[in-house]
Parts: C-alpha cells; sequence; structure tokens
C-alpha cells in the first residue's frame, strides 16, 4: 500500500469517524428529546380524559360482563372519540384504556374499557394487566406512583396514564393512553434528515481527504522520480519540492548529492585515462586511495620515446605539436591500460610506465612486452596516417 493511500484512508477514516459519532450522538439526543415530547403529550392526553371522565362510571366497569352495560358503551364511545380526534399527522394515538384494581385481589390491576376494535387485540373488562409477560401485582395505587416516570413500569415512552378521582379524592381507576408515532412524525424525519448531511459530509471528506492525499505526497513523488533519475544515471537530474520546509530541505540534499556524485564520475573519468581499470576499481571499492607507504616490490618498468622528435618538432608550429602529441599520447595510453599498465609520468614526448604497482601482477614482464608491441604497432598506424 501505498503512502499516499494510507494518507488517503486516515484522513478519510478520520473524518468520517468523527462525523459519524457527531451525528450518532445527535441523533440519539434528538431521539431521546422526541420520545418525551411524545409521552408528554400522551400524558396531556391522559390527563384531558381523566379530567372529564366519569368515576363513577370508571369505576363500574371493573369484571367481566360489564361490557353489556350502557355505561361500558357510553365510555367507550366517548373515548374512541377522543382517540380519532388525536390521529393527526403530528401525533397518532393507538387505543386509550381504563385500569382498576380487582375486587378479588386489589394487589392485581384488570382492563376496564378498551377503544381496540379488533376483537383478537381488544382487552375485555377482568382481563389482568401485564407488563413484560407478568401480572402487574401492586395495585391501581401503585400504577398511579409509577405513572409519572419517563420509563420503567410504563415500558415505553409511547404509554401514560392519568388518575381519575371523585369528588372525595379517592382513585376509581386509571386512564391508559398509548400513542404511536404518526405517518409524518418527526420521529420517522429525524433518522434521514439527521443522516442526510453526514452523507454529504462523508462525500466531501472523501473528496477533500483524496485531494490533500495528493498533494501531500506530491513533493514525495517529485524527489522519487529525481532519485530514480539518479539511480540510472542521469547526474544531471534535479530535484523540485514545492511542499513545505522539510520537503525543501529534502530537495536540497539530494541536489547536493547529485552535484557530489557528477563530480565523482568527472573525477573517475579524468583518472581513467591514466590508471588501469583494475587500479580505478580498487579505487571505488575502497572508497579511498591506496596508503602511500615504502615496499619493496617486484616490478617491470617500461620507458618509451619518439625517436628524433626534438628535431622534427623545431620544424613544426606549437599547436601542431600539441595536437600531435595528444593524438599520440591517447593511442598509447589506451594501449597501456588495456594491458593492465599504469602511467607514473610523462616526459615531454615520452612516458614511464610501471607493471605489477601498485596492484600486484603475475604476468608483469608478459604484459609490459605486449604493450611495447602493440605501442609500435600504433605508432605504425599513426605514421601512415601523419
Amino acid at each position: 500500500m501505498t503512502y499516499r493511500t494510507k494518507l488517503f484512508i486516515l484522513l478519510g477514516s478520520l473524518v468520517v469517524l468523527s462525523n459519524g459519532v457527531v451525528a450518532l450522538a445527535s441523533y440519539r439526543r434528538c431521539d431521546r428529546l422526541l420520545h418525551a415530547e411524545v409521552h408528554r403529550k400522551a400524558r396531556a392526553i391522559a390527563s384531558t380524559v381523566a379530567a372529564l371522565a366519569d368515576p363513577a362510571a370508571v369505576a363500574a366497569i371493573d369484571s367481566r360482563g360489564a361490557e353489556t352495560r350502557p355505561e361500558y358503551a357510553q365510555l367507550q364511545a366517548a373515548l374512541r372519540a377522543v382517540r380519532d380526534a388525536n390521529r393527526r399527522e403530528d401525533v397518532w394515538v393507538d387505543r386509550i384504556f381504563t385500569l382498576a384494581g380487582a375486587r378479588e385481589n386489589p394487589r392485581v390491576v384488570e382492563y376496564g374499557v378498551d377503544t381496540e376494535e379488533h376483537f383478537e387485540y381488544a382487552k375485555h373488562p377482568g382481563d389482568v394487566y401485564v407488563r413484560d409477560g407478568h401480572p402487574v401485582e401492586i395495585g391501581i395505587d401503585g400504577v398511579d406512583r409509577l405513572a409519572h416516570k419517563l420509563s420503567g413500569f410504563q415500558a415505553g415512552y409511547n404509554n401514560a396514564f392519568a388518575a381519575v378521582r371523585d369528588k372525595s379524592g379517592r382513585l376509581a381507576g386509571e386512564i391508559g393512553v398509548t400513542l404511536e408515532p404518526a405517518p409524518s412524525s418527526v420521529l420517522k424525519q429525524v433518522g434521514p434528515e439527521m443522516f442526510a448531511p453526514f452523507a454529504v459530509t462523508v462525500v466531501l471528506a472523501i473528496a477533500i481527504a483524496l485531494f490533500l492525499s495528493r498533494e501531500v505526497t506530491r513533493p514525495l513523488y517529485s524527489l522519487r522520480a529525481s532519485i530514480e533519475a539518479i539511480g540510472k544515471g542521469d547526474l544531471n537530474a534535479a530535484a523540485t519540492a514545492n511542499g513545505t520546509v522539510e520537503f525543501a530541505e529534502m530537495a536540497s540534499a539530494l541536489n547536493a548529492m547529485a552535484a557530489g556524485l557528477r563530480e565523482r564520475e568527472t573525477i573517475k573519468r579524468a583518472f581513467s585515462g591514466y590508471i588501469s581499470r583494475q587500479m580505478m576499481e580498487l579505487i571505488t571499492s575502497k572508497g579511498e586511495l591506496p596508503a602511500l607507504k615504502g615496499e619493496r616490490r617486484r616490478i617491470t618498468v617500461l620507458f618509451s620515446d619518439i625517436r628524433g622528435f626534438t628535431a622534427m618538432a623545431e620544424g613544426m608550429q606549437p599547436e601542431e605539436v600539441v595536437e600531435l602529441l595528444s593524438e599520440f599520447f591517447d593511442r598509447m595510453v589506451d594501449v597501456i591500460l588495456r594491458n593492465q599498465g599504469t602511467i607514473d609520468k610523462f616526459l615531454g614526448d615520452g612516458m614511464m610506465v610501471i607493471f605489477g604497482a601498485p596492484v600486484d601482477d603475475q604476468y608483469q614482464e608478459e604484459h609490459a612486452v605486449r604493450a611495447a608491441l602493440e605501442m609500435q604497432r600504433e605508432l605504425e598506424h599513426l605514421s601512415a596516417q601523419w
């Protein structure tokens, strides 16, 4: 994985994660607040119904068979009217029912009137009020005490209760209201509306991360291209980094390195005309010149001189003499280096060459004789050419 890809993933993940955490926290906060608001609406409806309900009628419907009484039908019709009036776009009442204490066991709570039309889902007088699969056995007074909480006994934000009391303050029963999110409720809109900006933010974050990753890594790719060019032998390649100070310093260091390599290559080419290939490899491999110290060694020395050069040079122009010697030495030096010789010095039109030093050569005599013979043949070719 490239550095650019890693940087893109890091920046994108950081933005997406941070925005996701903020969006999720905001959504949960809004969800809690909206649920609390729905519960308050349910409590308001329950309180209104409880204030208008007839305590005697509520208390009378507390056993099986009460569905045949006129009071049951009247109270059910009134509760259904309230339910239907509160099925709006912003609030949707699912059902309204009454609760009362059982005659046989006051700790058990039973249903009274229920507004549900479907018989299989409707609760009937005498049915035990059950929460979480267990009968509620805290009595109708316990239901009233716990009705002020937003969770726990009510098993959800959408259930609310209000007490029905007679003139003396005696608790006749409880009005229960169950709310569901309305078709166009804010509860159904908060999710999409909350996460739609998050999705837009994610897209923008990816685009920005891609742009930043390219901009940040562009100097690195430029430096890499320069390093590859230098590695291939283009020592004139110049590194540029239009980025931070650090990248500019890296480019300067790379250019300084290239300049040093150019200087080294220039020196190498200059010396390669005067020392053998073996000597050059020895120097470059060690990175330093051989130690200059006295040493007794068997060597072979070759002296070369152009016969009659002084008399010949007296009849020539200086430029011609220089050109002749340059061409002569170019040919002779090539022959010497091919035979592992090392030029010790030039002596006007002559030269001194050694074999067997500074690199030892067990065939130095043969190489010296071969070099001398080749030099004579090269001189014959030059003479014909001149």
